[in-house]
């Protein structure tokens, strides 16, 4: 695959590394306010993007919001406004897999160029057009169709591709968001920390914070003692050198 299609498994995992990114910061977030304002500001960028005709960046941001750690949150969701909700239910309608997503293909063929098209879309053709057709016929004559089909979804490609943005690039941001990485343990890590935020049992985690406050007030106990143990220490430093500077002088 890293020989064949690099550039394929490159627009792959920043996919999955973006949508990470958005899930970490919303779920790493404590304070509910700040939560529900990252929240809010997502499906305003997906608005934007989505002006733009970047469908695999919308994609990108919106299905962060439908990640299981943050789905979840309840209480987080509850106090989003009325106006955004409605407009992620349009975005989710839109990106609809239902009769193979035939809600996005219809409004990109309406679309005004240049396009940024949602690639899973085409790549989910390209798999089920190769493997599930075969190459020759029965009486071993190379089917055309199947090959027809084919081209069909690269000339697409390259209608995508024939038109571009006048933008200019960012570096400092470019840079920042190729760099971000896949965490190998995200699915657990990004779930304990929406479990922490809005705990399934309330009870249970009231009693959870008042062990972690009884660890915290024991770590500070801690500290102050070794604090006050490094003071002595440095007082008797001090006077050991005092003692030696004197006893230098008199000499």
């Amino acid at each position: 695959k890293n020989e064949k299609a690099p550039n394929i498994l490159r627009t792959i995992h920043h996919f999955n590394s973006i949508s990470q990114w958005f899930v970490k910061l919303i779920v790493s977030e404590i304070v509910a306010k700040t939560r529900i304002e990252i929240i809010s500001k997502i499906i305003d960028l997906a608005s934007l993007l989505f002006e733009m005709n970047n469908i695999n960046t919308v994609v990108q941001v919106i299905s962060s919001l439908s990640n299981a750690s943050v789905s979840r949150l309840k209480n987080t969701w509850a106090s989003v406004s009325k106006d955004r909700m409605e407009k992620l239910k349009f975005f989710e309608r839109f990106i609809s897999h239902e009769k193979s997503y035939k809600k996005y293909r219809t409004e990109v063929e309406r679309m005004t160029y240049p396009i940024i098209p949602y690639f899973a879309v085409y790549l989910s053709d390209l798999t089920f057009l190769n493997e599930g057709n075969p190459t020759f016929t029965e009486i071993n004559h190379i089917n055309f169709l199947k090959c027809r089909k084919i081209s069909e979804v690269f000339q697409l490609f390259e209608k995508f591709q024939s038109s571009i943005y006048d933008f200019k690039p960012d570096k400092q941001i470019q840079s920042f968001l190729v760099s971000i990485p896949i965490e190998e343990n995200f699915i657990e890590e990004s779930y304990q920390c929406s479990i922490k935020i809005e705990p399934r049992n309330p009870e249970e985690a009231f009693e959870k914070l008042l062990q972690e406050e009884e660890r915290l007030r024991k770590e500070i106990e801690y500290l102050q003692l070794r604090n006050s143990d490094l003071k002595q220490k440095e007082l008797e430093l001090k006077n050991i050198i005092s003692n030696h500077a004197c006893f230098n002088h008199g000499s």
